[in-house]
C-alpha cells in the first residue's frame, strides 16, 4: 500500500485543482472542478477566474458563448459546468430523480402529473425560447391550470429543478426581470450517455482531481444514492493509499506514481466562498481542525471564504462593513477582515496572506485598500 503524508496528499489535490498550476482556460477550470458551485454567482465566477488566471469577465464570456452552462448539478445545487461535462451532471440528476418523484407524490402531485408538467415546461421553452419563471408560469397556467403556478415561480426550483434533472432545462441569461430559463437541448448539444456510464466517468474524474479520497467522500460530493455511487466507484481502477495519521483512501491507479512523488507545499492561497476545496470530502480533518468546523460550515449552508496554508485552512476572510479610507494616490478600494483560526498569525504569514488575497481579487477586478486582522 502506498503511504504518504497528509501534507503530500493536500499538495497533490492543490495541483490537480489548479490552485498551484493554472488551467489552460475557463472551461478547463470548470471541468477540473466538475463544475463551480454557483448558488452565489460571484463566488462561482471567482473560483473559475482564479484557477484559469483570468478575470471574471472571461467567465461571463464563456457563459455567453455557451462553453459554460449554469444548471442544477451535484447535491442539487447550481453549478457552472463546462458544456462538454453536462452529460455527467445529468447523470447525477437522473440518479436522484426517483427521490424527486417520490417527494412530489408525498405532496399530492402524482408521477403522471409531474411528468406532464415537466414535459410541458420543456415544450414551452423549446417553442417560445428562454423566459423567466413568471413568464413560463403565464404560458403553463392556461394549458395545465393555476395549480402549477407556485410550483414554477418558487425561488428554490420546484418543478424547474425536476425538469432540469430530466435534461429539459438550464439557466440562461440574466436580465433586468430576472434569470431566464432555456430549453437545454436547444441551448447546447448534449450527447446521450447512460446514467451508469456517466456516473462511472464522474467517479473517475472525481478521483483524478479530488483524490486521494474515499467512496464516502464521493457520495458526499455528488449527493448520489449510496447504491449508485458505490457501483460507479467500484467500476474505477484504484490504488489504496494510507495517509499517515488520517487513515486509508484511494487514488486512480494511473496516478499512484505521481502522488508518491508529490512534495508538500507551504503556499498560502485565498479561496472564495463555497470553494469546492471545502465541499468535496466527508472527512474534513485532513485540511481543517475539528474545533474550527463551525467557523467554516455555517448556518443555512453557507461556506466561508478561507485562507489555506499548505492546503490546511488557517483563517477566514470576509468583506468588511467599514469602508476603506480613500488615499490621495488611489480611488477607494475594498476592505477585508481576516480572522486566524487557532494560533496567532505571524508577521510572515500575514504578508503572504495579504499577497494571496490581493492576487485573488485581481481576478474580480477589485483593488484592496485595507486588510484588518482580527483575533480568533
Amino acid at each position: 500500500m502506498l503511504t504518504i503524508s497528509a501534507a503530500a496528499a493536500l499538495a497533490f489535490r492543490l495541483e490537480r485543482l489548479h490552485l498551484t498550476q493554472p488551467a489552460c482556460d475557463i472551461p478547463a477550470a470548470a471541468s477540473a472542478l466538475l463544475g463551480a458551485q454557483s448558488q452565489v454567482a460571484s463566488a462561482g465566477r471567482l473560483q473559475l477566474g482564479q484557477r484559469a488566471g483570468e478575470p471574471v469577465t472571461a467567465v461571463d464570456q464563456a457563459v455567453a458563448e455557451r462553453r459554460l452552462v449554469r444548471l442544477w448539478a451535484q447535491r442539487g445545487t447550481l453549478h457552472l459546468v463546462a458544456a462538454e461535462d453536462v452529460p455527467l451532471a445529468l447523470a447525477t440528476r437522473a440518479a436522484v430523480l426517483p427521490s424527486y418523484v417520490a417527494g412530489w407524490a408525498r405532496e399530492g402531485v402524482e408521477p403522471p402529473a409531474l411528468d406532464h408538467l415537466t414535459t410541458t415546461i420543456g415544450a414551452v421553452l423549446a417553442s417560445e425560447g428562454p423566459m423567466t419563471r413568471h413568464q413560463l408560469a403565464d404560458h403553463l397556467a392556461p394549458r395545465l391550470g393555476d395549480w402549477v403556478v407556485p410550483h414554477v415561480t418558487g425561488s428554490w426550483g420546484g418543478a424547474l429543478k425536476v425538469a432540469a434533472a430530466r435534461g429539459l432545462l438550464c439557466h440562461g441569461p440574466e436580465t433586468g426581470e430576472g434569470t431566464l430559463f432555456a430549453h437545454l437541448p436547444s441551448w447546447i448539444s448534449v450527447p446521450e450517455i447512460s446514467m451508469e456510464d456517466g456516473l462511472r466517468q464522474l467517479a473517475r474524474r472525481y478521483l483524478a482531481r479530488f483524490g486521494p479520497a474515499t467512496v464516502g467522500d464521493f457520495l458526499k460530493f455528488t449527493g448520489l444514492p449510496a447504491a449508485a455511487g458505490r457501483t460507479a466507484w467500484a467500476g474505477v481502477a484504484t490504488t489504496p493509499v494510507l495517509i499517515r495519521d488520517h487513515g486509508e483512501a484511494a487514488v486512480l491507479a494511473e496516478d499512484a506514481d505521481a502522488l508518491a512523488a508529490t512534495q508538500p507545499t507551504d503556499r498560502v492561497i485565498a479561496l472564495a466562498m463555497f470553494d469546492p476545496w471545502l465541499l468535496a470530502h466527508r472527512n474534513t480533518d485532513l485540511y481543517l481542525a475539528a474545533q474550527h468546523r463551525l467557523a467554516i460550515y455555517r448556518k443555512a449552508g453557507w461556506i466561508s471564504a478561507v485562507l489555506l496554508d499548505g492546503g490546511r485552512v488557517s483563517a477566514t476572510w470576509s468583506r468588511s462593513d467599514k469602508p476603506a479610507a480613500p488615499r490621495r494616490d488611489a480611488s477607494p478600494g475594498l476592505r477585508l477582515t481576516v480572522t486566524p483560526l487557532g494560533r496567532r498569525a505571524t508577521k510572515a504569514f500575514k504578508q503572504r496572506a495579504d499577497s494571496a488575497l490581493a492576487a485573488l481579487h485581481v481576478h474580480a477586478g477589485e483593488a484592496l485598500q485595507a486588510i484588518d486582522w482580527h483575533a480568533s
